[in-house]
């Protein structure tokens, strides 16, 4: 059907999926525009675009609690991503480093098609890169940042001239 004729509601969600990854490179505001949002961390990143972040921590935090009730249940990547990334907006690196131990560690039993789908094995690294420079901000966890920041500079060591700022913080965590 022509962009026309489609309703907003679907014109919001077919909006919606791509702010939730556009947030690190066009900032927090740009959630304002997705309209009325389905997924929680982008009605986190719309309410922390608003200046309410006691809103948004408390929306992240019912995902923590969601998380809580289904211990082995891997999350959906892309509202990992998404979730993630707002966290990172506001500077909640305990809560980054925290979900992403939780997706590593369940990494096992996520179905092969995260890294089948583009999307999804993009996402993965992206995931590694957060998940390396918020164990760096933890004194005790350097080690291990290190490792996981090696791995992803090796990983993207011939990637897209776009990425070349993440690798090149990936190889500072993993020198340092």
């Amino acid at each position: 059907a022509p962009a026309g004729a489609r309703t907003p509601a679907v014109n919001e969600a077919l909006f919606e999926r791509p702010v939730g990854f556009a947030i690190p490179c066009t900032g927090i505001a740009a959630a304002a525009a997705a309209g009325a949002a389905i997924t929680p961390p982008v009605r986190a990143a719309q309410a922390l675009a608003r200046g309410d972040t006691a809103q948004a921590m408390a929306m992240l935090d019912g995902m923590d609690h969601m998380r809580s009730a289904a211990p082995g249940s891997p999350d959906n990547i892309e509202v990992l991503a998404a979730e993630v990334n707002v966290r990172a907006a506001l500077h909640d690196t305990d809560g980054v480093r925290r979900i992403l131990a939780r997706f590593f560690n369940l990494l096992p039993a996520v179905p092969s098609l995260v890294v089948e789908q583009e999307t999804w094995a993009a996402l993965l690294g992206r995931l590694m890169a957060a998940h390396a420079e918020a164990l760096a901000a933890n004194p005790s966890s350097r080690a291990d940042a290190r490792r996981w920041a090696a791995a992803v500079a090796q990983l993207w060591s011939g990637a897209d001239p776009g990425l070349a700022p993440v690798v090149a913080r990936m190889r500072a965590i993993a020198g340092g």
